[in-house]
């Protein structure tokens, strides 16, 4: 395989997990993107940024019309730079201007079934059926992260009386 010298960064970017940015995953909408995750310990996280918010407007040019691949590249950036997010939460009419910081982003390569309530810390709940013990695992990348994370998730499991897993591996190009 070529890689052509501007598809580096995004080669890099999914070999390692690693890149600048503020740590959130997006979806397409009709009037922006919706903030669908955010990554543990990211930015975004530290600076407030929740699930659902949908992003209107980057560094005050609007999403409405602006493919994936263009937010990703404008939200992403170099460690220490800002960027502004004008976001607006459901149920609300009032949009808000958030400023974050990147930073270096190590992509968690495995996910639960969802983000846990636990504050505001972004951790992965591990058991997609709580009462019978039913543990789910998406393994999203093979790197060298991967065999420490899946342990830890298994052992979180297993000490909470694990009874079966979902191993999900759709999107996974290892």
């Amino acid at each position: 395989t070529v890689i052509w010298p501007y598809a580096v960064d995004n080669f890099n970017k999914s070999m390692t997990g690693q890149f600048g940015g503020v740590g959130i995953h997006i979806s397409k909408e009709k009037d922006g993107f919706r903030v669908t995750s955010l990554i543990p310990d990211s930015p975004a996280l530290k600076a407030g940024l929740q699930a659902d918010a949908m992003i209107l407007a980057v560094d005050g040019e609007s999403t409405r019309d602006m493919s994936a691949a263009c937010a990703v590249q404008k939200i992403s950036g170099p460690v220490g730079t800002s960027v502004a997010l004008t976001i607006r939460y459901p149920d609300t009419d009032t949009d808000q201007l958030l400023t974050v910081t990147r930073s270096k982003i190590v992509l968690p390569v495995v996910e639960g079934s969802r983000q846990a309530d636990t504050g505001n810390e972004g951790r992965w709940d591990y058991f997609l059926d709580e009462e019978n013990h039913i543990g789910y695992l998406s393994l999203k990348n093979f790197t060298e992260r991967t065999v420490p994370q899946v342990k830890a998730a298994l052992e979180q499991m297993e000490n909470a009386g694990l009874a079966g897993l979902i191993l999900d591996i759709r999107g996974n190009g290892g």
